[in-house]
């Protein structure tokens, strides 16, 4: 009877608080991102601004994915919470993680090619845009997808200054066109 009374008085606790809106979970999840080191040979100008522009892309792409798919209450909750360990995925359904996907992956067009010398932003993005279409079991998902791949594309290509991690990104792009194929049979 005791523990009954202490879930509901938690229950209600939890329930008063208010949720996050968008912008709390656009700003949490930005600032908390693990952005790359400085690449060899960049100057601390150049990074600073590649910091900046990544976190206000990033912050932007959570916040319009958050408004347009109207994110529960939970869902933001979840995704402040989780900001912190880096692991706001499991708070999204797969069409929730497949648009922001494909919003980050946009956002990341605007940022100067120039200063993005390290290869890592462009393997992650990758492996998420592999990991969503994975998680697809239709064309209908898989189309904003096969969009957002065609952008990265254009915006990765400085990564491909070395033979190993060209070889790297092109294993994760078979494994991404191989879910692509599995999921529009």
């Amino acid at each position: 009877m005791l523990r009954g009374a202490l879930l509901v008085i938690c229950v209600l606790a939890a329930c008063g608080k208010p949720a996050p809106d968008c912008d709390t979970v656009g700003d949490r999840i930005a600032t908390l991102q693990e952005l790359p080191p400085a690449p060899p040979g960049s100057s601390i100008e150049d990074h600073a601004r590649f910091v900046r522009e990544v976190r206000t892309a990033t912050e932007q792409a959570v916040v319009r994915t958050c408004r347009a798919k109207a994110w529960s209450r939970d869902t933001r909750r979840c995704a402040v919470e989780a900001a912190a360990s880096g692991e706001t995925e499991h708070c999204l359904d797969a069409h929730e993680r497949m648009a922001m996907t494909a919003e980050l992956v946009a956002a990341m067009r605007g940022i100067d090619q120039d200063i993005q010398l390290d290869s890592r932003p462009a393997r992650v993005q990758l492996e998420a845009l592999r990991d969503a279409t994975c998680a697809c079991h239709d064309a209908a998902c898989v189309q904003p997808l096969a969009t957002a791949f065609v952008a990265w594309t254009r915006v990765s290509k400085h990564a491909r200054h070395d033979p190993t991690v060209s070889a790297e990104l092109d294993r994760i792009g078979e494994q991404l066109f191989a879910c692509q194929q599995a999921a529009v049979r």
